[in-house]
């Protein structure tokens, strides 16, 4: 799981997916939400 590779507890970070999507429009952009953007480091 990529998560685990890029050191996320999947847990807290499908919680922020799961979040995140909803406030988003289809038109945006999605990359910021990967696994092994930087900024997700602590997605907790």
């Amino acid at each position: 799981m990529n998560c685990r590779a890029n050191d996320l507890n999947p847990y807290y970070y499908f919680r922020h997916l799961f979040t995140e999507l909803p406030k988003r429009a289809p038109s945006d952009e999605l990359s910021n939400l990967l696994p092994w953007n930087d900024d997700l480091g602590e997605a907790e």
